[in-house]
């Protein structure tokens, strides 16, 4: 009987995709042969060297599509559960097979050549000493799970001279500077950071991604098979369901009338005014002092200091030999790092770069994106590499050749690997969050380095856009390409509209997730106005090319409505009128009963619509019920 073809997908975050390693291991573990198996995450380079992984793609045939959830954690302070049972559980009822833990952490495969190579704390300091990496912060939609700076730096303090700390942090969330620390924060990419853990002695960490990649990554021959790691937890997750065996998880569950009997699954401890759902008082901390949760508060240094002290006063591990910290420059050597990227689209003259020019394009599927891209293609002149719809595509290696485009051939532009040196690099993202892009770095170790970066957000307005998906949705509703064009949440609402929102929203500098060199364009404009077009090519410091403007890319179908009837004259197909298809369609009048979204499409593209009659529906459609945001 051939193997079941499946891709598992998960957006979320990076600590929830190591749970999913583990969940992979484990299908192929308890199902040898059964299952051919590819996935779609956050986070790919978790993925890397990873042998349950076979490429497959989303309309092959036989392949199933699974988004992955892990229902269990609403049963999670009631029942005796690990987090690594929550995707396991879930997969193993929707391909009725049994799915059990294999072993105790998630599935991370390092090459030996990744762990043949020093750490980056080696080249930094030019010793290879033991050390630990710390992450004193995190984001700011669970501020909750924060310890505060100071107490961090108190356990710093205390083992100057005997522990060697690395903090580390991602670009874009709260991780204030430590002193006496090597300091990489927001320089290490994910496939860097997976390479720190392999080398580090141990860890300190709040309940994040790090704690668990502490479980995940083997440690080095010759050291502990497992790593120490203390965890500062509090009250808000059941111990149960996040700590790890070998793990110091320093806890307050059972002392508070809060997380008396599990988690609180709180997310903030103050307000912080940002419009989150999180701020509400239903999601924040009841017991708070000063500006930690009474949880945390509880847990002193003197407490997180002994639990340090565990591995060490057991023989596990050793100090660092007298002396070997005491000369170390932390300044001078954090600054040695090379920076992957330089912001602000400002060139890079760093030789090593292998891309003169990224662009990062982002935009919504139906939404002009491969003309657009095409007609990027078409102005730099040399070699150009093209990787489209990167976050839903199959795994992608070091080699890859350039994705197909009309404008990239012999004669003008030619094909490039993405491991060659290039003129432009170009990357292609559809209906990603923008929380995902915020920092580049984790592409940099494939991608390469490059000269000069843009982040580039393209918006076409709702009418047409939604018009153009639900138009290909109904004819084509089982394709796996489209059946999910209305992205469904668990409950099968339509997730489009406020996709749209969070774009405009973006477009418009009201949030700022990209921060590369950003640039905004507007489709309906570019459409139709030729300045406009030129006005772009400025921005980007290039000649003004259109010769590739008319013509309509093969992916995804080519238009919803005309397909590549009108290749190589695709200013003649009707881009603005698409909604006048559904003008009284009910499922289509719902897309707009958030009144926000008429608001952002006419402050951006002023008046779309020219029909009374689908207007007054509009204006007359019943407002939206407030829902989190998803960027």
């Amino acid at each position: 009987m051939p193997s079941k073809k499946l891709i598992l997908e998960s957006h979320l975050s990076p600590g929830d995709v190591v749970m999913l390693t583990a969940a992979l291991r484990d299908i192929h573990a308890c199902n040898p042969g059964k299952f051919l198996t590819d996935v779609r995450t956050s986070a790919r380079a978790l993925w890397d060297h990873n042998p349950h992984i076979t490429p497959l793609k989303e309309d092959d045939a036989g392949v199933e599509v699974i988004k992955c959830h892990y229902p269990l954690i609403h049963r999670s302070n009631q029942t005796p559960f690990h987090f690594i049972h929550g995707f396991e559980q879930f997969l193993s009822e929707r391909l009725n097979v049994p799915v059990s833990p294999a072993a105790f952490k998630g599935d991370i495969h390092l090459s030996g050549e990744e762990k043949a190579q020093p750490s980056q704390v080696q080249t930094l300091i030019g010793e290879d000493l033991p050390f630990w990496i710390i992450v004193a912060g995190g984001k700011n939609d669970y501020t909750i799970k924060w310890w505060n700076t100071e107490r961090y730096q108190a356990v710093v303090n205390h083992f100057k001279e005997k522990i060697l700390f690395v903090q580390v942090g991602e670009k874009g969330h709260n991780h204030s500077p430590l002193e006496g620390v090597l300091d990489l924060r927001g320089k290490t990419t994910i496939r860097q950071l997976l390479k720190l853990v392999y080398h580090a002695q141990g860890v300190l960490s709040p309940v994040t991604f790090l704690m668990h990649l502490a479980a995940a990554v083997e440690t080095k021959p010759g050291t502990p098979a497992c790593r120490p790691c203390v965890v500062v937890a509090g009250g808000r997750e059941p111990v149960h369901w996040e700590a790890y065996p070998h793990h110091q998880f320093l806890h307050t569950q059972g002392a508070l009338s809060c997380c008396q009997i599990g988690g609180c699954w709180r997310s903030r401890t103050l307000p912080l005014g940002d419009g989150d759902p999180k701020d509400k008082p239903q999601n924040r901390c009841v017991d708070v002092i000063g500006d930690l949760p009474h949880c945390m508060d509880m847990i002193t240094p003197k407490k997180v200091n002994a639990a340090i002290e565990t591995y060490f006063d057991g023989g596990l591990i050793t100090y660092l030999e007298k002396g070997k910290a005491k000369n170390i420059d932390f300044v001078a050597a954090s600054k040695r790092v090379i920076k992957s990227n330089s912001p602000n689209g400002k060139t890079n003259n760093n030789r090593m770069n292998r891309n003169r020019v990224t662009l990062r394009f982002l935009g919504m599927r139906r939404s002009g994106i491969h003309p657009i891209l095409n007609w990027l293609a078409g102005l730099y002149e040399g070699k150009v590499c093209f990787v489209n719809d990167i976050n839903h595509q199959h795994r992608i290696l070091a080699n890859h050749p350039s994705d197909p485009l009309p404008a990239v051939d012999a004669s003008f532009n030619q094909e490039a690997r993405l491991d060659e040196n290039k003129n432009l690099l170009l990357l292609s993202y559809e209906d990603m969050r923008l929380v995902n892009l915020e920092n580049p770095s984790m592409e940099a170790e494939l991608y390469g380095q490059s000269g000069k970066l843009h982040d580039i957000l393209n918006l076409r307005d709702p009418f047409n856009t939604f018009a153009s998906r639900l138009h290909l949705q109904r004819k084509q509703p089982k394709n796996a390409f489209v059946k999910d064009f209305l992205l469904p949440d668990e409950n099968g609402t339509p997730l489009l509209p406020r996709r749209w929102k969070f774009l405009a929203q973006e477009y418009l500098g009201q949030t700022n997730h990209l921060k590369n060199g950003k640039l905004v364009i507007n489709f309906n404009q570019w459409v139709v106005d030729e300045n406009y077009r030129k006005q772009l090519c400025e921005t980007l410091d290039v000649p003004f090319r259109d010769e590739h403007r008319e013509q309509v890319p093969e992916y995804g179908f080519g238009s919803s409505f005309d397909k590549r009837r009108y290749n190589k004259r695709g200013s003649s197909m009707k881009l603005t009128q698409r909604w006048e298809h559904f003008r009284d369609d009910p499922e289509f009048l719902s897309f707009f009963s958030d009144p926000e979204i008429l608001q952002l499409s006419e402050t951006i593209f002023g008046d779309v619509l020219d029909h009374a009659p689908i207007r007054a529906a509009l204006e007359n459609a019943p407002s939206a019920q407030k829902v989190a945001p998803v960027a």
